[in-house]
């Protein structure tokens, strides 16, 4: 009997550890892009904003893809592909296009 006590208590104070803890991670994540958005909110013209918004779009998309089951995309996988813009205005505004 008191083993099963034992048990049911471990469970509850576990999974609101787990929570607590899981919790904690997304909000810091959170802030960190929240801060880190706010440094470069004067660098990011409205210009460079659309195309980044684009991308986005396509990774949204293609999300949905997956979900549906119509085509496996990796989603995770093609977020490093939200800096291509910034790289091309880089050499753009380097090159003097």
């Amino acid at each position: 009997m008191i083993g099963t006590i034992v048990n049911v208590i471990a469970i509850i104070i576990g999974s609101m550890v787990g929570t607590l803890f899981k919790k904690g991670l997304k909000t810091s994540w959170q802030g960190l892009l929240f801060l880190l958005a706010h440094v470069l909110s004067g660098l990011i013209t409205p210009v460079l904003l659309t195309e980044i918004s684009i991308v986005g779009g396509i990774l949204i998309f293609c999300s949905g893809l997956s979900i549906l089951g119509i085509r496996k995309f990796n989603s995770l996988n093609l977020i490093p592909s939200l800096v291509i813009p910034l790289l091309f205005f880089i050499f753009k505004s380097a090159v003097g296009i």
